[in-house]
């Protein structure tokens, strides 16, 4: 005769084999949710302060964001905040699809930005540089609001 421990109830193991499949799915849909929050932080599209585009250039970043025909650009700390613009200079080198190129001064825009007039020929690229301490800091931007073709 087989003996059949106490308390043996069908019902009872179904429950807690569901309980246990409940607790697994929720432990990974939690990682997977971890997963997504942490790829979200280090992938972050990088969007300045002001709305533009942004790129690391040494210890600092550069924001540059074009409209109303004008080139807005902004020097910022390792922490995305904007530096005032006093005692800077900035340049931005527009280059063309036939590899020629034209280099504008920037005028100082508001009490953190510079600002040029967009040229009338289409660029594919631009170099913002500034000056600031007798040190250098660049960074290149593609031109995100015209496609140029290159026949």
């Amino acid at each position: 005769m087989t003996v059949i421990p106490y308390p043996f109830n069908q019902a009872y193991v179904y429950k807690k084999i569901s309980i246990m499949k409940l607790k697994l799915i929720l432990l990974l849909v939690l990682i997977s949710v971890t997963i997504v929050l942490i790829g979200m932080i280090f992938n972050q599209p990088s969007v300045g302060p002001h709305k533009g585009s942004v790129q690391k250039a040494g210890n600092y970043h550069i924001e540059m964001k074009s409209m109303y025909q004008e080139i807005h650009a902004y020097l910022l700390d390792k922490n995305l905040v904007s530096i005032v613009n006093k005692g800077i200079t900035c340049e931005a080198k527009f280059l063309y699809a036939d590899s020629s190129c034209l280099i504008k001064p920037l005028k100082p825009f508001g009490n953190d930005g510079f600002s040029t007039g967009i040229p009338s020929i289409p660029f594919y690229y631009c170099r913002v540089s500034f000056k600031i301490g007798g040190k250098l800091v660049s960074a290149g931007f593609e031109n995100q609001s015209s496609i140029v073709k290159n026949d």
